[in-house]
């Protein structure tokens, strides 16, 4: 049965300040005692508590759970069912928690715009309550009807961020890159209108996977994604300097493997003038993690990881994110054969380098693996955050095994390790193993900038009152495992 609010004083402790790091997977009658879902985006609050989302819709409404920083559940009202407006679904994608402590969420969902088209449902939450303040912020590409895949979406000050792709009508699909309001999600300018596009070649879809704002070093504030082309063969960061029509755009591939598969990652800001960018290679099974100047995409430095005996991956990589010190962490997939008597395990590996590029150790290694036993399964890391303490890092994502989504917190110095021994609790399905012993090189790497595609000037609508009053999930309850 799932455990309750004494779990942190009946663990043992781990990590900082002698709580328990853990791995947990939150239900309600909603999504079902047994769900099979990603756990797809998460956002860290003020207190350390942390808000999630999954890819997958419920008799067509999406779900939001709140989990506090022990891992328990918090307040019934923050376990929430979103149910769009008009007839159809909506998978609500991204969650992110604004300056002001509102939550807000957006997902691809119906829309009332005359044409059965699908836009993005975004709304603004006040913790603890129920009733949205606003449900504002709904696009829809003008003269395109599309399906609205998305990455999540990401605050900065008083604006929200990101970015989705649609179908041109014609052959290729389009990248687009918003700015809303967070007080009531009206769109804002981004560049000099209210969006901009990143576009390839005839019947080339650029896929957008990770959004962010900041600043330069010249204070200026600029947004910046990063895509991948459907020739597999190209990642890209693409800035937008706000309010005007500067933009910078650079691809990138592996020096040793030009046709290789190319998986995406993510980018997050390193410092006033650079940016840190995830990325894998899984042709050739590496893990790239690359400093990138903010002025030119330039690249400043790259690492690179591979697993020992990988039969696949990496090709499920979270955005990097990075601690107070300058430290930037990198959380990535795999499948190998290199433990346990069964082939093709599926592990959520994660590694950290300090601002320079040199590889930190992690209870004496540099790479710690949250894993399954299980002959044929694959996982998959979406996002990462790091606590405020810096002393844990959070992971959301899923495994195969019947989908099972997850949450982990886990000390950012390594500690925690038992190899032989799965971890203790009631987490579903197969048992897990946090180690220390993967097989694995680090070095440096050997990716290199190659232009492509292209960009401009978009449009995007808005319409209101697409998302009914939220709902609080019925019975929500834990599984926990603990990591100690």
């Amino acid at each position: 049965m799932p455990l309750g609010a004494f779990k942190a004083t009946i663990f043992g402790a781990a990590g900082g300040g002698g709580e328990s790091g853990w791995v947990i997977q939150p239900y309600s009658d909603t999504t079902g005692s047994s769900p099979t879902y990603w756990m797809y985006d998460m956002a860290l609050a003020s207190d350390d508590s942390i808000w999630a989302t999954t890819l997958t819709n419920f008799s067509g409404n999406g779900v939001t759970f709140h989990i506090n920083a022990d891992g328990t559940l918090a307040a019934d009202n923050d376990q929430k069912v979103i149910d769009p407006t008009q007839s159809g679904s909506t998978d609500t994608r991204g969650i992110a928690v604004a300056a002001n402590g509102d939550v807000i969420t957006v997902g691809g969902g119906p829309i009332n715009d005359g044409s059965s088209r699908t836009g993005l449902l975004t709304t603004a939450n006040t913790p603890g309550t129920l009733v949205q303040d606003w449900d504002n912020s709904l696009f829809s590409p003008v003269g395109a009807a599309g399906y609205a895949y998305q990455t999540p979406i990401r605050t900065k000050g008083t604006s929200g961020y990101g970015c989705w792709y649609y179908y041109d009508g014609s052959t290729k699909y389009i990248s687009e890159m918003w700015r809303i309001s967070l007080s009531d999600g009206a769109e804002q300018t981004l560049g000099t209108t209210d969006s901009w596009r990143v576009e390839g070649s005839y019947a080339d879809t650029i896929y957008p996977v990770s959004a962010i704002a900041c600043d330069d070093a010249s204070g200026d504030e600029w947004m910046y994604i990063q895509w991948r082309s459907s020739a597999h063969r190209y990642v890209g960061i693409q800035g937008v300097k706000v309010g005007t029509g500067t933009t910078f755009r650079q691809g990138y591939l592996s020096a040793s493997s030009t046709g290789s598969v190319t998986s995406n990652g993510g980018i997050c800001e390193a410092d006033a003038n650079n940016l840190y960018m995830t990325w894998g290679d899984n042709g050739q099974g590496r893990l790239y993690m690359v400093k990138v100047a903010k002025s030119d995409m330039s690249i400043q430095w790259q690492r690179e990881i591979q697993i020992g005996s990988s039969t696949a991956g990496p090709d499920y990589i979270a955005p990097p994110v990075t601690d107070s010190s300058g430290n930037v962490y990198a959380v990535f997939n795999s499948r190998d054969t290199q433990q346990f008597s069964s082939a093709n395990n599926g592990s959520v590996h994660w590694a950290k380098w300090d601002s320079s590029g040199n590889v930190q150790t992690l209870d004496g290694t540099t790479l710690k693996t949250l894993t399954t036993p299980t002959a044929s399964q694959q996982a998959y890391p979406m996002r990462a955050e790091i606590s405020s303490d810096d002393n844990w890092l959070y992971i959301c994502g899923a495994f195969e095994s019947g989908n099972r989504p997850f949450l982990a917190k886990l000390p950012t110095d390594g500690t925690g390790t038992d190899n032989s021994t799965a971890l203790s609790g009631n987490f579903p399905g197969d048992d897990l193993y946090y180690k220390n012993n993967w097989t694995h090189s680090e070095n440096p790497a050997t990716s290199v900038a190659s232009g492509h595609g292209s960009g401009g000037t978009g449009s995007v609508s808005t319409y209101t009152g697409q998302v009914e009053d939220h709902v609080a999930q019925a019975n929500p309850g834990i599984y926990l495992d603990e990591v100690s």
